[in-house]
């Protein structure tokens, strides 16, 4: 097959101060263009153009962030904010405003593109600890200000959003630290506003950086892991790649610290009370609703990737590999870090992706039908016979279920990217806002207006 011209993809890092660095995934300079196979796929699976891929571009959201709405604080709550925490670290400039307003939805990715500003805070304030949270919180609550929290910007909800203004508590600027590591008990304190990979990375270096016996690791590893804030997974519940081993948020906050309206509280650091109600459980999941965690404490595991087991495994249909999932889960035997399911569709995408018709004919002439069979990928970690131990296992539950073993490959393959897949979304909608648009694209009931495609009417539900 003839190699496709590649298209003018965006190269530079987006401008300083334009509403594109600030909607972009990913930093400044990272940059993952689609390959080959995957446009021909695409172009293939929607009955694109050829060129499609090659159209102009525009609206890519490279102007500056400017924007006129007035700031609907007084100058004195400015000057109240300025003496509470440094001037230096109160911002009213329209990029500040913007930039601290807006998470990563896809909603408010369009809305920047075509330099667009809905809800917006007055006024960003970075504290620099928990006692300028305090006095920020206190000074809001009197004044009748509303506050919103920032910790890494990931949101997918809309959950950054001031819609009633007010101002917002940038944590990630000064409140980003391991404030210490307890060996003994196997946790770590950190604030709010540090971000998972830094977090991971210090960690992973222990021993070097603060002298323990071991290096370690935080476990969690959800989507958003380039993105977030260590304190966002808290008051977002969230899960990640490896909960099924390490356990999710839930699991591994031993001790959180919070500033509300009405006061301070600090919960114990013990892994577990047989007393009740807990103030702790109501805390996780409450999106910020209660107060500001301006402190949490976690549980940490040690960090022995060398012992990380591989496995993948194909299955003739979705139903298999679930049987399989439920008795490796039930087994008894220990839990795989990593276990995950690829539907029917998905698979294909990944075979399309990666594979060839050859491999793809072999596998039907195994029983492995298109849109049917599923991979599924997965990791074991811990201390090395267990590891090893958990992926026999598996193996032996998912060989008994119809499957085929296909190596660690396609896990270690997808573990490399796993996070950088999405950074495909910056070179999609530059092609997809190059064209002319005859409708409004949050049009839910046309979910083909985001490609550029016309549905028919039976099938616009």
């Amino acid at each position: 097959m003839e190699k496709k011209d590649t298209p003018d993809w965006y190269e530079p890092p987006a401008p300083e101060g334009s509403y594109r660095s600030i909607l972009k995934l990913g930093k400044p300079d990272e940059i993952k263009h689609p390959s080959d196979s995957w446009r021909s796929m695409v172009t293939e699976e929607l009955g694109l153009d050829e060129d499609y891929f090659g159209k102009r571009k525009h609206q890519e959201g490279d102007g500056t962030v400017s924007i006129d709405r007035p700031i609907g604080l007084s100058q004195a709550h400015i000057t109240a904010l300025e003496a509470l925490v440094g001037a230096e670290n109160v911002a009213t400039d329209d990029y500040s405003r913007v930039k601290f307003s807006y998470g990563k939805l896809l909603d408010e990715a369009i809305e920047l593109r075509r330099e667009e500003v809905s809800s917006i805070c007055d006024v960003v304030v970075h504290p620099r600890d928990k006692n300028d949270v305090r006095a920020i919180v206190t000074y809001c609550h009197e004044q009748r200000i509303p506050v919103t929290a920032f910790g890494g910007g990931s949101s997918v909800t809309s959950g950054l959003r001031p819609e009633r203004g007010g101002i917002v508590l940038a944590l990630c600027t000064h409140m980003n630290k391991v404030l210490a590591i307890h060996e003994k008990n196997q946790t770590a304190v950190v604030q709010p506003g540090l971000m998972t990979p830094d977090y991971e990375d210090a960690l992973n270096n222990a021993r070097a950086r603060y002298g323990t016996a071991h290096d370690y690791t935080c476990g969690h590893f959800p989507q958003s892991f380039p993105l977030c804030s260590v304190g966002g997974w808290v008051p977002t519940l969230a899960t990640g790649q490896a909960s099924t081993y390490y356990g999710d948020a839930y699991d591994i906050v031993f001790s959180q610290e919070y500033v509300t309206p009405v006061g301070s509280f600090k919960t114990h650091d013990f892994p577990a009370t047989a007393t009740g109600p807990k103030v702790g459980d109501i805390m996780k999941g409450s999106e910020g609703a209660f107060g500001v965690l301006v402190e949490v404490t976690y549980k940490i595991f040690r960090y022995i990737p060398e012992n990380r087991q591989y496995f993948g495994f194909l299955f003739p249909s979705w139903e298999d590999a679930v049987t399989a999932g439920r008795e490796v889960m039930q087994g008894e035997f220990g839990h795989p870090a990593v276990f995950r399911i690829s539907d029917g569709e998905e698979t294909e995408t990944v075979l399309k992706m990666y594979g060839n018709d050859l491999v793809s004919r072999f596998l039907e002439m195994r029983g492995f039908k298109k849109l049917q069979r599923c991979l599924v990928l997965g990791t074991a970690e811990g201390e090395k016979h267990f590891a090893k131990h958990v992926k026999q296992m598996v193996k032996k539950i998912s060989r008994r279920n119809g499957a085929m073993y296909v190596s660690g490959l396609p896990t270690k393959m997808w573990e490399k990217d796993r996070y950088s897949h999405p950074l495909l979304r910056e070179d999609m909608m530059d092609v997809l806002r190059a064209l002319k648009r005859h409708f409004d694209p949050y049009n839910i009931m046309n979910p083909g207006s985001l490609l550029g495609l016309e549905l028919p009417e039976d099938q616009k539900r």
